[in-house]
């Protein structure tokens, strides 16, 4: 089932839009259908878009010249996916891009966060690419520009879509809107989008598209529309700090442990894979020194082990009354061996790890071996006569598992 719709207008611009087609098609995965709203009646355009042979790239021509707006509220009006894109028809992705829309909608599974946009280097505000020398990677804003915006269809629609009466400045506007909704608007910086920029408006508008007249019209209609308090700050207060709520501020993962070493008081534990976390009453073990970083978070820091060792292939006489696995499972290339050779060692394993539910974990970290859900892991341990004992999935996406001997 498809997911995402992208919506590209385009206007006699056949050539780009089919540089920006093809790279889509070629670099992308995500289950996505694309609706092409062709402003000019080109043959050229239709034929760029019947060349690509999917049946979910669709061709649209309304007939007329509906703008940049009315094309994006047309494609709205019949969309059936959960999330929706607008696109510019002069972008293109580079090889590096099969996990961009991925990247991007992760943000949308927090309800706060109303719309999701990219890096570029032709954009305005703190999505240009040189603004992330600047700020954090991913960061909140007050405007997102619709050179590639990604926001949940429901929402977008209920906001109205895009306004069909302003000179330009959709986008402006439209963040506006999504900030006095309550929504907040979010810029990540590791998703990047190559923009030619301003193809379409300097050949509709003439010397007057992007122009300081232009500009003084869009300006006056936002302030006519919102107030000059509010235009002034979006345009100075780009850059806001990413809150998090009650739930995802929530150190679930400290808890766990706590809960853990409480638990297991005065009983023998093995700490496996422990890179820099020590936990008391617990032999820590991992296969880097001090000297070897590792990869993901762990790419800038060495370990602290007592024992150096691979967990795959830990010391014959290394036993404990159970084994805390913090983020090992996802990186092992044959569990079901070596949750054997674990449970041959211990009374009780805890086990967490990066729910697919929540998140692509196999785009996460490319050391990733397997990805899993809560029911999926709960299948393998059971498939391999072990009885789960506890299982969750926290708020932040992570399984927390302890698995037992059956009685």
């Amino acid at each position: 089932m498809k997911a995402l719709t992208v919506a590209i207008p385009t206007w006699k611009n056949h050539e780009q839009l089919h540089w920006c087609l093809n790279s889509l098609l070629r670099y992308v995965e995500y289950p996505l259908k694309v609706h092409v709203i062709d402003n000019g009646s080109s043959p050229e355009v239709k034929a760029a878009v019947e060349a690509a042979g999917l049946d979910w790239v669709v061709y649209d021509d309304p007939g007329e010249n509906l703008g940049w707006e009315g094309a994006i509220n047309r494609a709205l009006a019949v969309c059936d996916t959960t999330y929706f894109c607008m696109l510019n028809d002069d972008v293109m992705f580079p090889p590096t891009s099969a996990k961009f829309f991925r990247t991007l909608i992760q943000h949308l599974q927090d309800p706060t966060v109303g719309a999701v946009g990219p890096t570029s280097n032709y954009v305005a505000g703190t999505q240009s690419l040189m603004h992330g020398l600047n700020y954090p990677l991913i960061h909140d804003t007050s405007m997102l520009i619709g050179l590639c915006l990604l926001t949940r269809t429901a929402e977008l629609s209920e906001l109205g879509g895009l306004d069909e009466s302003l000179p330009g400045g959709d986008d402006l506007d439209l963040s506006l809107r999504y900030r006095q909704a309550g929504f907040k608007l979010r810029v990540d910086h590791t998703a990047y989008l190559h923009h030619f920029g301003s193809q379409t408006g300097s050949r509709v508008h003439p010397g007057h598209w992007d122009s300081e007249s232009h500009q003084e019209a869009i300006n006056n209609a936002l302030i006519h529309k919102h107030s000059l308090l509010e235009w002034y700050n979006q345009r100075n207060n780009l850059f806001h700090e990413c809150e998090l709520s009650s739930a995802a501020s929530y150190d679930y993962h400290k808890a766990w442990i706590e809960s853990i070493l409480q638990t297991e008081d005065g009983r023998t534990g093995l700490n496996l894979g422990c890179g820099r976390t020590r936990y008391p009453g617990m032999t820590n073990v991992d296969i880097r020194t001090a000297e070897d970083t590792g990869a993901g978070g762990e790419r800038l820091h060495g370990a602290d082990p007592d024992i150096i060792a691979d967990v795959t292939e830990l010391p014959e006489d290394l036993k404990a009354d159970y084994i805390l696995a913090s983020h090992i499972f996802e990186h092992l290339v044959d569990p079901v061996a070596v949750l054997h050779d674990w449970m041959s060692r211990c009374q009780r394993l805890y086990l967490t790890l990066p729910s697919h539910d929540a998140l692509d974990t196999m785009a996460q970290d490319y050391t990733h071996a397997h990805c899993y859900t809560e029911v999926s892991l709960h299948n393998l341990v059971e498939a391999c006569g072990y009885a789960v004992a506890a299982i969750e999935t926290t708020p932040h996406g992570h399984v927390h598992a302890t698995v037992e001997h059956v009685q």
